[in-house]
């Protein structure tokens, strides 16, 4: 084909003169014989920009041919952006295989705004296998329904990226957005005739039936949906639904859904970050009051007394510090919680050696815990290995099965001089010490035992871990 010649030097344009002469060839014919066209359109590939439009394209734009150029750009600034690129896919496609029809529904943008649904065809004219120009047809798609649904997704997809949906109950889903593919990570072809409530099985704070009778009588519904997407995952959506008539008895609604599942869980989750602060604020009262009491029934002295409560009040607060970490979910990690509440009390690093598995214990457990910890290492530092410079003492603990029974953690503090000998005695541990314990190891439901045996001193904690948690 001969290059194109200069449009300023001929009335005609010269892609006009080219499909003319077209028309005679037999293939030509065929082409156009094969449905109704409100339009051509002939392309000259080795000149991308030129492109010449029959006036019927236009006018069905609401355009004036005449104040028209015959250039590319000149219906690529009015296609809708998805559409043109969908078309430039299936135009490479062609061109690569001729068996490959170009043909699809592409929308454009009238000249008052509105929207028109044409069927764009066409054929590559090739020389040597090789596409030179290209011939096209319209065909304007004569569906006021399609039309009005177009305008009014258009405006909603130009304003939000949320998942917006177009549906019947008679024919399930005739629109779907890309926001509804990503958010229910569903592709349209398998949506469409689908009920959007059935494929993303939706729960709404009301029945449907009261939810359908709200919007047939006019009026928008608004709330909360719960739903799932394909990949089985919660989505939780703030959800508007209104009805459009489209010219016949169907009623089309016209849906809006937007992603609210992190907000809605955040929520879900400080509420029970308040529940849980609430009980536990009301239990450290009532435990600090405990303290206080009982401990002056065995303390005369005003500074000691004020120096045990204090420490002990500090135990608590390191034991529940350690329980409300933002890795402390719901359990406490037992070695990290060990380490805290003695490492004010030993005298050096050394000595304090742990050993045991990654053991949790429930939140439950950290008060009750936190306290035998705190006493088991107050009498170290005053009457047992931690009273003397290389005294040291052994943690240890392990998680015992049996069978059927719950699961229990069996906590072993052993301590011991450097010199072998255990100087702590009974008659040394403080009774309040002792008493507190008690009540500790009862409120784990646990067993305490103490025993003094070659020359150290050795307690062993049991308790069941399922039943604290209970």
């Amino acid at each position: 084909m001969a290059d194109a010649p200069d449009a300023a030097d001929t009335k005609r344009h010269y892609l006009e003169v080219e499909f003319e002469t077209l028309l005679s060839d037999p293939q030509t014919f065929q082409f156009l014989d094969q449905g109704a066209v409100d339009g051509f359109w002939y392309w000259d590939l080795e000149n991308p920009e030129h492109e010449w439009m029959s006036p019927g394209f236009w006018r069905a734009l609401g355009f004036d041919p005449e104040k028209r150029k015959h250039l590319a750009s000149e219906w690529q600034d009015l296609i809708y952006p998805e559409d043109g690129a969908a078309a430039l896919k299936n135009f490479e496609r062609h061109c690569a295989d001729p068996s490959y029809p170009y043909d699809q529904l592409v929308r454009y943008k009238t000249s008052d705004g509105g929207t028109v649904t044409i069927r764009c065809r066409g054929k590559a004219m090739r020389e040597n296998g090789v596409p030179k120009r290209m011939l096209g047809a319209h065909t304007i798609v004569h569906d006021t329904r399609s039309h009005a649904l177009d305008r009014q997704l258009s405006q909603l997809v130009d304003m939000s990226g949320d998942a917006i949906l177009a549906w019947s109950l008679q024919k399930g889903v005739v629109r779907w957005n890309r926001g509804a593919t990503q958010l229910y990570k569903t592709e349209e072809a398998e949506a469409l005739g689908r009920n959007p409530n059935e494929l993303t099985q939706a729960e709404f704070g009301e029945d449907w039936a009261t939810v359908q009778a709200q919007v047939m009588a006019g009026q928008e519904w608004v709330g909360d949906v719960q739903r799932i997407s394909k990949d089985g995952g919660l989505v939780i959506t703030s959800t508007r639904i209104h009805r459009v008539h489209v010219g016949t008895d169907e009623t089309l609604f016209f849906q809006i859904d937007r992603d609210i599942t992190a907000r809605h869980m955040a929520d879900m989750k400080e509420r029970q970050l308040t529940r849980e602060l609430h009980h536990r604020v009301k239990n450290l009262f009532s435990v600090i009051q405990s303290l206080v009491r009982m401990s002056a029934q065995y303390e005369n002295d005003a500074p000691a007394l004020a120096a045990k409560i204090r420490n002990r009040i500090k135990a608590l607060a390191i034991s529940h510090v350690t329980g409300m970490e933002k890795d402390a979910e719901t359990n406490l990690d037992l070695r990290r919680m060990v380490d805290a509440i003695t490492r004010p009390h030993r005298p050096h690093e050394t000595a304090l050696s742990l050993s045991g598995p990654t053991v949790t214990v429930p939140k439950r457990a950290a008060t009750p815990l936190g306290m035998i910890l705190h006493e088991l290492a107050i009498n170290a530092l005053e009457h047992g290995a931690w009273s003397e410079e290389d005294g040291r003492t052994d943690v240890s603990w392990q998680l015992l099965e049996n069978g059927t029974e719950p699961q229990h953690l069996e906590f072993v503090w052993k301590e011991q001089r450097g010199d072998g000998s255990a100087r702590a005695e009974q008659g040394n541990v403080d009774r309040f010490g002792t008493k507190l314990m008690t009540i500790s190891v009862a409120q784990l439901n646990g067993r305490l035992e103490r025993e003094w045996r070659d020359g150290a001193l050795s307690l062993r904690l049991d308790f069941s871990i399922e039943e604290v948690a209970a």
